[in-house]
């Protein structure tokens, strides 16, 4: 026979209690943009290894359009997608800078 699913039995095949969690947590931070942006996660990779003595332009697709929303959300500039693919190297470079001088101020 098989086992009943945990679902129908308040206790595991190994006798650990269930437990259930809530379809929503609470008090968990949650982007106010709408979500996980995996081109400003891999922007900030690039920035930290920059950051580490990798001097490489990082080459991948999404680095213009990753500059762009970091130069909108830090800066407040806004760039079009072309102005960021023709200067992405002194974008990214000016990006570790900032990142740089962070650091430096603690923040």
């Amino acid at each position: 026979m098989y086992p009943t699913p945990l679902s129908n039995s308040p206790l595991s095949d190994c006798d650990t209690p269930v437990e259930e969690f809530p379809s929503r947590l609470s008090g968990c931070a949650t982007p106010a943009r709408g979500g996980f942006d995996a081109n400003q996660c891999i922007l900030k990779l690039c920035i930290q290894a920059a950051l580490r003595g990798d001097q490489s332009l990082p080459q991948w697709d999404g680095l213009a359009a990753a500059l762009q929303v970091y130069f909108s959300q830090e800066w407040r500039k806004n760039y079009t997608l072309r102005q960021c693919e023709n200067k992405k190297a002194f974008l990214f470079w000016n990006a570790v800078a900032d990142a740089n001088m962070k650091l430096e101020r603690g923040c």
